[in-house]
């Protein structure tokens, strides 16, 4: 295993789909596919569920928090030799979500660097399964969510929480009466009316999302039935999508995720 393999199948599993990670590595697939196969046999497990799109099997998602905390430690040791080498020991360094930078960051930077030019600015997107303490490394974070123990935090804007459930979900779990209990909590926004169906959530309450998720349960009054769990929202999505159960997430993250995967089921 090296870091170009582990980046190959790093950007498999973000893209879920070879023929989309070959286009964004300029490799062909079968060179990559050749790569992952490799990769599989060194490991002695299988790292995908060949389906359409791809998903990760239950030892591709260790992979991939494994891959994302070596990747991004390679990262900055390999930033912080660079300035070393050059001289250039300043810097900011700024962490963002998978979902992408905030619209008002490029204007951050550039008044930042226009007053600070000898600072350089180091741009790092946040891991599935940051802990609070790896982002201390970090000298300012984006995050979808506050709640980071031991770090200051200022919200900069509000996003409206969703429920992705599939109707076959609500209507195992509430019959009949699922129309009238959907009805209701779009209209109130009572996340208690769905108690009764099973949740999908991430692993790790620790992490910022985790947080964010745990305190709005709480708020709700209720501790979610869990049936399934995943460091990766777009895992927990694709879960969802599937009739697993539901999951709750901030409106932006969920329009990633749709565009990530393509067409979804109509009855979400």
């Amino acid at each position: 295993m090296n870091f170009l393999t582990l980046r190959y199948f790093q950007v498999v599993a973000q893209e879920r789909s070879f023929k989309g990670a070959a286009g964004r590595l300029n490799l062909s697939q079968q060179t990559l596919s050749e790569h992952i196969r490799r990769l599989e046999e060194e490991l002695g497990v299988e790292l995908f569920n060949r389906t359409r799109p791809l998903t990760p099997t239950e030892a591709g998602e260790r992979l991939m928090l494994g891959a994302e905390e070596i990747l991004s430690a390679k990262n900055c040791l390999d930033w912080d030799l660079e300035q070393i080498k050059t001289g250039r020991r300043q810097r900011l360094c700024i962490g963002i979500s998978k979902i992408g930078a905030p619209p008002f960051l490029s204007g951050l930077i550039r008044a930042f660097v226009t007053e600070n030019s000898d600072c350089q600015v180091q741009i790092i997107e946040r891991e599935y399964g940051m802990r609070p303490e790896d982002m201390r490394r970090i000298d300012l974070h984006f995050l979808t969510y506050s709640g980071a123990r031991d770090m200051e935090s200022i919200v900069l804007c509000h996003d409206d929480m969703a429920l992705v459930v599939r109707e076959s979900v609500l209507s195992a779990a509430f019959g009949p009466v699922w129309p009238s209990l959907a009805e209701e909590m779009e209209k109130t926004g009572d996340l208690h009316l769905m108690k009764g169906i099973p949740f999908v959530l991430l692993d790790d309450p620790s992490i910022p999302q985790g947080l964010g998720r745990e305190q709005t349960f709480a708020a709700a009054g209720f501790a979610p039935e869990v049936v399934a769990t995943s460091a990766n929202d777009s895992v927990n999505f694709s879960l969802c999508c599937s009739g697993v159960g539901g999951m709750i997430a901030p409106c932006g993250i969920l329009c990633h995720m749709k565009e990530e995967m393509g067409a979804v089921p109509a009855d979400l």
